[in-house]
């Protein structure tokens, strides 16, 4: 038997707006439970919505980067169902008239999935389980329990994107939504954090079972589709759809000619099933109808929306910045990848570079993007990490309070090494100094440099009595004895053994260039008369 997976996805995210998307409420759902409401926000007969357009131009924001055609009107409508965390009894979505449709999303290596809509919709409040003695070991078999609600979220702006059921394994819909939350946070459409809910995704799994590979139908031609909802994890996304295809396989060929049934369910993280919820609804469940107190949304007619500057002061895309990384810098892709993860990280290297090549015109652009992309994401991300893991306040930058440094400073290093007036080493160590705020940004790379006395060490004699210490020091007898004998292959890495010997000895202070010189001198001097 053959199967074959359908997988659709539809991806809520919140918007990264001052207001919610109907009332002047601040948009912070993280504070103190129902300290952000308005009367519209609990539906207080008489309160009527107010259209926030930042919320509109996130929208398009979002729909310009993922390629969508961009519908000059659209119109909001009630989707209609009772919920205790829904105190309207009904959600403003735009199902049937969406603010953009029609676009494309490009992930991982060369793979597509086609957006059907963005429509512009309100979240939900939040409800939790409150028990009546507080855990549930303490609680009487007849003891009733109550649910807490939290409002504060309730009428904050989402944007939901409708995928087409283009995708056909769990991986590549794990992929297609890390890659969407990448591009969100990118353009600060959203903030992308699974774990506070910014960001939620449903599945919807089809399966179509058959004997030859021809009969397989189009995509969107398979079976019933069973919804998956809340999904918050990558993990999550993967297990749920894995178990899904898994489920409806062995049901179609234990009775191929029973459907499947149409259902929406819930994934349990404990035992990585998904579990029925309801039965699946239809559109006509819903009542969708036009809601009467919103005019539609006609973006021609909004003097102060201006669609192409939006769009023009839209960052760098991850998929150009990696291209031009990869090509301007020479940089390998899997360096070039961590870089295009934030556009505050393409900021500080191009600043590195820029700075680096005003400084000093000796070094390619090639070796001077390598130095500087190598020193912030070796050096300044493992110092950053490193305060995170001590407790510090993590960021989604480099700059800022994750780091005193800048990309001038960086840049600074990296002209410094490219004169050759410091080592490797020492441009770490100068990282490291500014880092830590030592200097509380008062003084310079330059001033750095010279009050720690890094300078590099190029005097030929001076070296060559460093390499001669080492040789005649007896902790490398060994070595010495299978240099002497050894051929050339065993003599050149004995040469790179004494090299890391020497270079320590010299505290890094020595130019790797002089030093290496000076080694070849030592040991023709030590050890010319003896080797075979």
């Amino acid at each position: 038997m053959i199967a074959r997976c359908a997988i659709g996805l539809e991806v809520h995210a919140q918007l990264l707006t001052r207001n919610k998307l109907f009332t002047q409420s601040l948009n912070l759902p993280s504070s103190p439970p129902n300290t952000l409401l308005s009367p519209f926000d609990l539906a207080l007969p008489g309160s009527l919505p107010v259209l926030n357009l930042d919320c509109v131009e996130k929208a398009l924001v979002a729909a310009t980067v993922l390629k969508c055609r961009i519908n000059d009107t659209s119109r909001f409508e009630r989707k209609h169902y009772f919920y205790p965390d829904n105190p309207s009894g009904y959600q403003i979505t735009q199902n049937r008239w969406p603010i953009a449709s029609e676009g494309v999303l490009e992930f991982g290596d060369g793979q597509k999935s086609l957006i059907n809509r963005i429509q512009l919709e309100t979240d939900t409040g939040k409800s939790k389980r409150a028990e009546v003695h507080g855990f549930y070991d303490d609680v009487e078999e007849d003891a009733v329990g109550t649910v807490d609600l939290d409002f504060n979220r309730a009428g904050s702006p989402l944007i939901e994107i409708v995928f087409e059921p283009d995708i056909t394994s769990p991986s590549d819909a794990s992929l297609a939504v890390l890659s969407l939350r990448n591009l969100l946070r990118h353009v600060s459409v959203c903030d992308g954090k699974f774990e506070l809910g910014s960001i939620r995704c449903d599945l919807n799994v089809s399966v179509w079972h058959g004997t030859k590979d021809e009969d397989i139908p189009e995509i969107g031609g398979l079976g019933n589709r069973v919804e998956v909802k809340n999904l918050n994890s990558l993990k999550s996304i993967v297990s749920a759809a894995t178990y899904e295809f898994s489920r409806q396989s062995a049901l179609l060929s234990s009775s191929p000619s029973v459907p499947i049934t149409q259902e929406t369910r819930t994934f349990c993280k404990k035992t990585s099933r998904t579990v029925p919820m309801r039965k699946k609804e239809s559109t006509t469940d819903y009542r969708f109808l036009p809601d009467p107190d919103l005019p539609p949304l006609v973006l021609s007619s909004i003097p102060s929306l201006c669609i192409p500057t939006l769009q023009s002061n839209i960052p760098e895309l991850p998929s150009a910045a990696l291209s031009r990384l990869v090509e301007q810098y020479k940089l390998p892709k899997e360096v070039a990848s961590v870089i295009i993860s934030s556009p505050s990280y393409i900021s500080f290297l191009d600043t590195a570079v820029e700075t680096a090549e005003a400084r000093s015109k000796k070094g390619s652009r090639k070796s001077t993007g390598k130095l500087a992309a190598n020193l912030i994401t070796n050096v300044l991300f493992a110092l950053v990490k490193s305060n995170v893991d001590s407790g510090a306040e993590e960021s989604d930058s480099v700059v800022g309070p994750a780091t005193r440094v800048t990309g001038v400073d960086v840049g600074e290093v990296v002209g410094m090494l490219n004169e050759g007036v410091i080592t490797k080493k020492m441009g770490k160590d100068i990282i490291t100094l500014l880092h830590e705020g030592s200097y509380e940004g008062t003084m310079s790379v330059e001033e750095v440099v010279e009050e720690h006395g890094f300078k590099v060490e190029n005097d030929g004699g001076a070296l060559v009595e460093v390499c001669i210490g080492v040789i005649k020091s007896g902790d490398f007898d060994v070595q010495l004895e299978q240099y002497v004998k050894g051929d050339d292959k065993k003599r050149g890495k004995m040469e790179k053994f004494f090299f890391g010997k020497v270079m320590a000895a010299s505290r890094g202070m020595a130019d790797a260039e002089a030093l290496r010189e000076a080694l070849k001198e030592a040991l023709g001097k030590e050890l010319g008369g003896r080797i075979e």
